[in-house]
């Protein structure tokens, strides 16, 4: 299942932290429906159900995301679930289109009314077959959540090995449909990722559409798995097995030598990549010994930080993370960069305050802060 979106959702899970140090974001999943509009030979569910979530269903669970998170209870809160991603799978979810836009609607208008920190800090993800790409609903739905929305279109390889398992209700291939969805929505080069699911019927066409998603589609990252459903037998279990060994040979020889990610094991290159090896190892301990040199020079100090005084004994504004690193700096001479401090928020009042720090090579600190009325 590709991944490819110009602002994918685990983009937004890894760099949510650096902006907001000591948050989270939290996925919250919606099952908007059991149908599905292909019978994909593979597919667990033999028998697919006309279940579907109706929009007080959805706008229910929408209230209670946001009562747990005003109570701030164990899985959602301003910490765990600071950011949202809220995701839609079915079945295939585009066939609840009009559910999936008015339960955004809901969301987003609740949030506002809050004054919730979710109307700006989410994500939408949808997993998607491809197939309802050139629905007039969808295409309105991704043009209203560009820069917000993930979109993950499965595909399995090339068309033959894609059509092989994944067809309509009347039996017709689903490939030149999802496809032309999964271009659409990708992202650049070296940001498109899929799963492959390899079955008895596709297994014999691996290293073909392995090779059609890499150099043809430009794929960096392949997943693959295979189906655990009845049918295999040890002729599949070795076809696989060779069909393994060729994708490895040919990635090494048409993807990653060429592109320099890769150089053949000859014995000059192993000794070369020791010698590397030892190298970067004596670098990281050095590192480390620094981080560790920092932390015992922190706990000998104190930062003291003059602040305006306010109403109540309160400061005028707040102490960040920024002035905590510059204080330091200027009193100690001690370099932590403001995004290695983890200030969940700022100082608002006077007196002594214990400030987490990471210094790198998974080494932590605690920086002695001192907040005085500056009189």
């Amino acid at each position: 299942m590709s991944r490819n979106s110009r602002r994918d959702t685990r983009q937004f899970q890894n760099i949510y932290p650096q902006m907001y140090p000591g948050k989270k974001v939290k996925t919250v999943t919606f099952i908007v429906t059991h149908q599905c509009n292909l019978r994909c030979s593979y597919c667990y569910e033999g028998h697919k159900s006309d279940k579907r979530m109706d929009l007080e269903t959805a706008q229910k669970c929408v209230d209670l995301l946001f009562a747990e998170d005003a109570r701030n209870s164990e899985l959602v809160n301003d910490v765990d679930a600071h950011g949202l991603i809220i995701e839609f799978i079915g079945g295939e979810p585009f066939l609840e289109i009009e559910l999936i836009d008015r339960t955004m609607e809901y969301f987003l208008s609740r949030a506002i009314e809050l004054g919730h920190r979710w109307a700006t800090q989410y994500m939408i993800n949808i997993s998607t077959n491809g197939t309802l790409g050139d629905d007039s609903r969808v295409e309105q739905f991704m043009r209203k959540y560009s820069g917000r929305l993930s979109i993950g279109v499965t595909i399995d390889g090339a068309k033959e090995a894609h059509d092989a398992c994944r067809v309509d209700l009347e039996g017709n291939g689903s490939y030149d449909r999802a496809i032309e969805m999964f271009r659409r929505t990708g992202g650049s080069e070296g940001k498109r990722h899929t799963k492959y699911t390899i079955a008895p019927g596709n297994v014999a066409l691996f290293a073909g559409a392995v090779r059609h998603l890499v150099l043809e589609e430009g794929l960096d990252t392949l997943n693959c798995n295979c189906v655990y459903e009845e049918g295999w037998t040890i002729e599949h279990a070795r076809e696989l097995y060779r069909q393994l060994v060729e994708v490895s040979d040919g990635y090494g020889r048409n993807f990653l030598l060429p592109r320099k990610l890769a150089v053949e094991a000859t014995a000059e290159n192993v000794n070369t990549m020791k010698m590397q090896d030892k190298a970067k190892a004596a670098r990281l301990a050095e590192e480390k010994a620094a981080a560790q040199a920092l932390a015992e020079r922190l706990e000998g100090v104190q930062v003291k930080i003059k602040a305006r005084a306010g109403q109540g004994g309160k400061l005028f504004g707040s102490i960040t993370s920024k002035e905590i690193s510059e204080e330091l700096k200027a009193q100690f001479g001690l370099d932590v960069g403001k995004s290695k401090i983890v200030l969940s928020d700022p100082i608002k009042s006077f007196g002594a305050f214990d400030v987490k720090c990471k210094l790198g090579s998974e080494v932590s600190g605690v920086i002695h802060v001192l907040a005085i009325e500056d009189k």
